[in-house]
């Protein structure tokens, strides 16, 4: 299949994933409640800093990895990953039965302990379902991959539709019916695909190294920026009360309809910064991502712009009126939005050029900035939760775009090539 013919299917399958995230959070605030909305929020942001550090520490070498090998390799390379991927889920499986442990013995938001236990049945299945996911990407078979998601999305998307007829959207209902839709998924691929798996217990040690050692950065940023994404959300139900978090999850929602145009522009961006340095060194990569971040600032301005005059009323429309009020906090999270758009445009860049341990530096300043500001200002409500959250990923986004401009100037030319 042609690379065009790939990269509109990855557009493709990224539009399914993302509309039906957006689905779900529109049907459990609309048809369920602010608390239940609050509750899907906490436990959807601890499931993907579990899958986000699987992806980064497994899936993505094994990405990067596989195409170097020969058939046979690459069916015992997948075992091992597939093997390592258990263990992983197996760890995940204990993170989250300690946490059940420490709020059942502290009585610390006793609400909470319905939503660790159902991670325990969601875990194992979502990280099965993403690993299949993951390495039909991998093998470039994305149409495959593409159909799984809409396997999946088709299933949920069912089992909620059934739950709103019978009035019972909660947010733990809602993760049984997700546990179950990947159960499929899982079921179907391991049949499907089983073989393409071939085990070989002595090369597994050196695989889960490689796996590792390769993945080490890219598991911090990404750990580090999944938890700046729901750290808002954590610490409203908290400290708040799960009502506070689910408005502030409503208004986060109304502003990712932004998302498949930013993970659009990365999924392109990236491979083209690659090839831009391998042909024009770091010149073309400046100029590149200089003519993108034009292209994205100026779409996310106007994007910005819009949510200030009707994100209040897009609220009301989509959820229901009682989630009205907020215009401010909306306007707010949008220029977070603009912030992340530059945050990815420039994050390619300094990948392009092989220099990812400042993604994790850029992290680890997005997430301090918001936590620290947090535990000083100590907000209340969605407004100030969302400036806080808007200066951490603002202050991400000045590091990256000063170190990239630091280190593509052409007086690094000599440093970049030693």
């Amino acid at each position: 299949m042609k690379t065009s013919s790939l990269a509109m299917w990855a557009l493709f399958d990224q539009a399914v994933v993302s509309v039906t995230r957006f689905l779900i959070a529109i049907m459990i605030g609309k048809y369920g409640s602010e608390s239940e909305l609050g509750l899907y929020s906490v436990g959807f942001g601890l499931l993907i800093v579990i899958t986000t550090g699987q992806e980064s520490l497994l899936t993505t070498p094994y990405t990067f990895f596989v195409s170097r090998m020969k058939e046979a390799r690459q069916r015992s390379y997948a075992a091992n990953t597939l093997t390592a991927t258990f263990m992983y889920l197996l760890l995940a499986m204990i993170v989250v039965l300690g946490a059940m442990l420490f709020t059942w013995l502290f009585r610390t938001q006793s609400n909470f302990l319905p939503i660790l236990s159902v991670l325990l049945v969601i875990t194992p299945v979502a990280l099965l379902r993403e690993f299949f996911r993951r390495w039909l990407f991998a093998h470039m078979r994305i149409p495959l991959a593409a159909g799984l998601d809409l396997v999946f999305s088709g299933a949920l998307l069912t089992g909620l539709f059934a739950l709103t007829r019978f009035s019972e959207v909660t947010a733990v209902n809602a993760f049984l019916v997700s546990a179950g839709a990947s159960l499929v998924v899982v079921v179907v691929a391991a049949v499907q695909f089983r073989g393409d798996f071939e085990t070989k217990k002595s090369r597994f040690g050196l695989d889960t190294y490689r796996n590792l050692r390769f993945g080490r950065w890219t598991a911090g940023a990404s750990l580090l920026s999944a938890c700046l994404m729901y750290f808002s959300h954590w610490y409203l139900a908290l400290k708040h009360g799960e009502s506070v978090a689910g408005l502030f999850a409503a208004c986060m929602t109304i502003v990712l309809l932004a998302n498949p145009f930013l993970l659009g522009i990365s999924s392109f961006l990236a491979p083209r910064a690659a090839r831009e340095f391998a042909n024009h060194g770091k010149v073309g990569v400046r100029r590149l991502v200089g003519i993108f971040l034009v292209i994205v600032a100026t779409v996310l301005a106007l994007f910005s712009l819009v949510m200030f005059q009707i994100g209040d009323q897009l609220l009301g429309l989509l959820f229901n009126a009682g989630f009205q009020g907020h215009p401010m906090a909306i306007g707010i999270l949008s220029l977070a939005m603009l912030g992340l758009g530059i945050n990815y445009t420039v994050a390619c860049g300094l990948r392009a050029i092989v220099l990812p341990q400042h993604d994790m530096y850029a992290s680890v300043i997005g997430l301090g900035s918001t936590v620290i500001l947090t535990l000083v200002v100590q907000p209340s409500e969605t407004e100030s939760m969302a400036i806080c959250f808007a200066i951490g990923v603002w202050m991400m986004a000045a590091y990256r775009l000063a170190m990239f401009m630091h280190l593509v100037r052409p007086s690094a030319q000599a440093a970049l090539a030693n």
